[in-house]
């Protein structure tokens, strides 16, 4: 019988005494067999990329109960330590019968399962567990990478309140920068302990070398041109490395670190849903984070986003196009269509020029394999614009990047020259974790 959900009534919030659940366990153990066997078995099960309405990426399920000699299972308890906010366990029985044993409401999102395990431990003995065992998560390495530029252009154009410095100065993106990295820094879920951000300045780079029509500075508006060194400033007063990009992009950056540091941790969360990222991503290895729909992004979940695997993002693009980035794309190819050609030959350079030799359901292929004929030059460049770079140099070693807090008197400073803000740091250098 499934077990009611804690707190659901009255009831279910009046938990037998231990005496009462021991005798009741006892009574069933020896009416289920004379040699009734008590065991207790932990599991941990990470489903990254099945249970992606997790921040964490992870569910963990633990697991214990009692059998008969004979083997047969009488009754289990099952904990999941869900997304947010609150533990609960729930009594699980063939019996007709389904008990509330423990609840635990709290909006703390770090709790560890082992703190839930020993809190509980007397009641756990209380059922009849002769021996409490432990199964407990390590705590996940994490580099939390983030493309500032995108984070400054949000926070300026977002609903926020208008923000001026002491001196008059818009500084409504810089501001909105500060709190959404106070609010990743603060995040329970995210649990932040080494983190870098890159910036464009300028916005051109070498690619618009390679294509005129490639994205410039162009039309940008002139408060946030002059935030572009401000808000660098703002995030090393928050005590986060700032990779501040000329010749290349923040998006080359972050690509760059996602390989080099791969091998340090657990997992590297790129913190923009900008498909452009897709390609970046390894399995559960390395993941884009869309903070806003509170999604994790993994190679599953690309192809899911995008139709193909993240190796095959640039061609996808150099299809489709980018916007954002100025890459026009080829005419005439949808996504739909571009996933179904890539999936099938493995590259934009690969599908063949004859539409005969598509073996694949193409609506108008004659007219698409005509169009993609005439522009193989041109797509193999969109290709080359939309291929992030991985080599650029990096100096800073992974424990660099590590997040101890921040300068308390850079801060300060800094807050006195935005007008003040409304959020500080959970923690300042020095401080305990």
């Amino acid at each position: 019988m499934p077990g009611r959900k804690c707190g659901a009534s009255p009831a279910a919030r009046r938990h037998p005494s231990t005496a009462s659940v021991r005798s009741r366990v006892a009574a069933r153990r020896s009416a289920a067999s004379p040699a009734g066997a008590l065991f207790a078995h932990g599991i941990d099960t990470f489903h990254r990329g099945t249970n992606l309405s997790a921040p964490q990426g992870y569910r963990f399920t633990l697991t214990a109960g009692y059998k008969t000699a004979g083997n047969d299972m009488i009754g289990f308890h099952t904990w999941q330590i869900g997304r947010r906010p609150s533990l609960a366990s729930h009594f699980q029985s063939r019996q007709p019968r389904s008990t509330c044993l423990f609840r635990r409401a709290s909006a703390r999102r770090s709790v560890l399962e082992r703190t839930y395990l020993a809190a509980h431990a007397d009641a756990l003995a209380g059922l009849g567990y002769e021996g409490i065992f432990s199964s407990q998560r390590p705590a996940l390495k994490r580099l939390h990478i983030v493309d500032g530029t995108y984070e400054l252009f949000r926070a300026h154009y977002s609903k926020r309140p208008s923000k001026f410095a002491s001196d008059g100065q818009d500084v409504k993106g810089t501001a909105g920068v500060m709190s959404s990295l106070l609010g990743l820094l603060g995040d329970r879920t995210e649990r932040v302990t080494h983190i870098a951000v890159a910036f464009d300045n300028p916005i051109e780079s070498f690619r618009n070398s390679m294509f005129d029509g490639y994205k410039t500075g162009e039309g940008m508006e002139q408060v946030l041109v002059d935030q572009m060194d401000l808000v660098e400033e703002a995030v090393r007063a928050l005590g986060i490395v700032v990779w501040s990009m000329n010749e290349f992009e923040a998006d080359d950056a972050l690509a760059t670190a996602a390989l080099q540091y791969s091998q340090d941790v657990d997992q590297i969360r790129i913190m923009s849903p900008d498909k452009d990222f897709g390609q970046c991503v390894v399995d559960t290895r390395v993941v884009q984070v869309d903070r806003m729909r509170e999604r994790v992004i993994d190679a599953d979940g690309v192809r899911e986003r995008n139709g193909v695997a993240p190796a095959n993002i640039p061609d996808w693009l150099a299809l489709v196009g980018d916007t954002a980035d100025g890459i026009p794309g080829i005419p005439g190819f949808g996504a739909k269509t571009a996933a179904t050609l890539l999936n099938r030959f493995g590259s934009v350079e690969k599908i063949p020029i004859d539409p005969d030799l598509w073996d694949v359901k193409v609506r108008g292929a004659p007219r698409l394999a005509a169009t993609l004929a005439s522009l193989r030059e041109e797509v193999g460049l969109y290709k080359k614009l939309a291929t992030l770079r991985d080599d650029v140099e990096i100096n800073e070693s992974f424990d660099d990047l590590r997040w101890r807090g921040a300068p308390r008197k850079a801060f300060d400073e800094f807050a006195v020259r935005l007008g003040g803000l409304n959020m500080k740091p959970n923690r300042f250098q020095g401080q305990q974790p």
